[in-house]
């Protein structure tokens, strides 16, 4: 289901608190980062049942007919978000063999730097988090699925610099989707080329407030699902 480009253009018009994805002090951000230690709220890390340790942060934009797109608007921009792998080698690896890891291990690989290098688009992009590895809190092994995206609520960050990002995940609509993502292929991204993208729409500045920030997800927006690497 499309988000209402009414809808979107009344939360851009109403935005009035600045939202920073920094899980660090600004001055300490060197590098794009990722820490998923709070990921789930203390009520809910009681029945949750496991804990994050890796997956897949994706940025979009929205444009003019309300579709995700990624790329610089009107140039190279193409339908759907840009997905980045942001879940380190050592918990890949430990996911693919169940290993099992202790408390210590647990929270220096739930923070992760992830390389962005290969998207050259900047200014401001939304970004959510989609969590596929985890820690189970009952025998502490590691495992993975990707049949499952839990998504962190949304925020917004400036690809101008590095940036440091804490997601956290809220059961709210548009937080869980049960199912693969979609890959396109590439005739199809070049066909999507014409197809929108051409003037971004939101986000244009910062100052949106967390509530307005929580209706926006992948999930609820068309094209949000086609997720390019």
């Amino acid at each position: 289901m499309m988000v209402s480009l009414n809808k979107l253009l009344f939360v851009g018009l109403v935005a009035i608190g600045l939202l920073t994805t920094s899980c660090k002090k600004k001055a300490d951000c060197v590098k794009d980062h990722i820490a998923l230690g709070n990921w789930f709220s203390n009520e809910t890390k009681k029945t949750a049942g496991r804990v994050p340790l890796g997956g897949y942060v994706f940025l979009y934009w929205i444009d003019e007919k309300g579709h995700a797109c990624h790329g610089e608007p009107g140039k190279n921009a193409a339908q759907g978000p840009i997905i980045i792998r942001a879940t380190s080698d050592s918990s890949y690896f430990a996911a693919r063999e169940n290993e099992l890891i202790d408390e210590a291990t647990l929270a220096r690989w739930q923070e992760i730097d992830f390389d962005r290098s290969t998207y050259n688009s900047s200014g401001l992009h939304f970004v959510q988090y989609d969590n596929v590895t985890w820690r189970s809190s009952r025998d502490s092994i590691v495992s993975k699925n990707k049949a499952e995206q839990f998504f962190s609520s949304t925020q917004i960050a400036d690809l101008s610099r590095p940036f440091c990002y804490s997601p956290t995940f809220k059961d709210i609509p548009g937080s869980y989707y049960g199912g693969f993502l979609i890959s396109p292929s590439d005739s199809l991204k070049e066909a999507n080329k014409d197809c929108g993208c051409k003037q971004k729409k939101f986000p244009v500045n910062a100052e949106m407030t967390v509530e307005e920030l929580d209706k926006i997800s992948l999930i609820n927006i068309t094209h949000g699902l086609d997720a390019s690497e």
